[in-house]
């Protein structure tokens, strides 16, 4: 799985030159025309942005998608209203070094749809469907609206995104260094398989789901960052099925995952977790397993495997929780081989008395 490693080490940098992309945009913040005479203007080539520059302004979103970009300033306030529209669609970026609030009072938009080229939350900027108590004078809407940011190319978070439903994220690269979170669910769909985080990903009280949509390895940065769904799942997939057999991996470096499962789903993949804190019972289906953690307790739960899984906690204790069941189909030949290696004790839950590992062979290796 070396080479898995280097894929996620390419990754991350190319991942920061990105970022380094949203440096020199933000420093290049500058005039641009401005329909409806909100804050500043300038002479620029287009396409134009709508400059939010200074105070608080309610915007219509379905007026607003007549602009082709929206920046925010430091200390200004945007208010997007989706009641009369449910997506507003920009052929430019969304720059944010303020704050950005959707509303809806229309029940039948409970979703707020931004998509960009791009989308930028810089360092201390929100941007969020939860409306404070300090704005209620200016606009209200309805308490549960879920958010959701599409870009081409790229999402970098270095401030705070948050949902009061579900939050919901789809580019080629996602970047997040402070924190992203939704009441329910937080859903991040990368294009190219490109997941950066060193800061909080969170969902209070529904399920963080990483994944892909096209033919791409699922290649997860987590070094230094969070993921946390203490009532809910972790959950990472690829979007290989079985009737495809496209072999996708995952590749997850790093970090905390706090839930009550992880998930790993590859299908006829490989998975490849190198964490530090795992705190919930560990399920995977995939073609090849390799788990390490340095955990007080690492929980192995349901395994759908073939090839040679392996488990490692250099910091406590493994605790098999299910019956495991290894057993080479297809394109694994030869026999199985486990490896479940602690640095403390190795237990199983009641009820759990088996171990089988098959050395059938039903085909060669492709």
């Amino acid at each position: 799985m070396r080479l898995g490693k280097l894929l996620c080490l390419a990754v991350s940098i190319g991942l920061g030159l990105g970022v380094l992309d949203a440096s020199a945009q933000s420093a290049g913040d500058s005039g641009g025309t401005n329909p409806g005479g909100t804050g500043s203007t300038a002479a620029t080539s287009a396409p134009s942005p709508y400059i939010v520059s200074t105070g608080t302004t309610v915007l219509d979103a379905a007026v607003l998608g007549s602009s082709a970009a929206l920046q925010v300033a430091p200390g200004a306030t945007a208010i997007i209203d989706f009641s009369s529209t449910s997506t507003l669609t920009f052929t430019g970026d969304i720059l944010n070094n303020g704050s950005i609030f959707a509303i809806s009072s229309n029940p039948a938009f409970t979703s707020a749809n931004f998509s960009a080229q791009n989308i930028f939350n810089n360092q201390g900027a929100m941007f969020s469907s939860i409306l404070p108590a300090s704005l209620s004078s200016f606009a209200s809407g309805l308490p549960n609206l879920s958010l959701s940011l599409n870009a081409v190319n790229q999402i970098v978070n270095a401030g705070t995104i948050s949902s009061a439903a579900n939050l919901s994220m789809t580019a080629a690269n996602i970047v997040n260094t402070n924190i992203m979170s939704a009441v329910q669910n937080v859903n991040l769909v990368s294009q190219l398989g490109n997941i950066v985080n060193s800061g909080v990903i969170a969902a209070q009280a529904g399920n963080v789901n990483l994944s892909t949509i096209a033919a791409q390895n699922l290649l997860v940065n987590n070094v230094n960052g969070v993921m946390q769904a203490l009532l809910g799942n972790v959950n990472l997939s690829t979007a290989s099925t079985n009737s495809t057999l496209e072999k996708l991996n995952i590749n997850f470096t790093g970090g905390n995952i706090l839930a009550q499962e992880l998930n790993l789903n590859a299908i006829n993949g490989l998975v490849d977790v190198n964490a530090n804190v795992i705190d919930g019972m560990v399920n995977v289906n995939s073609c090849g397993a390799h788990i390490t953690a340095s955990t007080p307790n690492l929980s192995l739960g349901q395994m759908n495997i073939v090839g040679d899984p392996t488990f490692y906690n250099t910091g406590g204790s493994i605790n098999i929780a299910n019956n495991l069941n290894f057993a080479p189909v297809n394109f694994v030949s030869g026999p199985v081989s486990l490896a479940i290696v602690a640095q403390g004790d190795i237990t199983a839950s009641n009820g759990v008395n088996l171990i089988t590992i098959s050395s059938q062979t039903t085909g060669a290796p492709n």
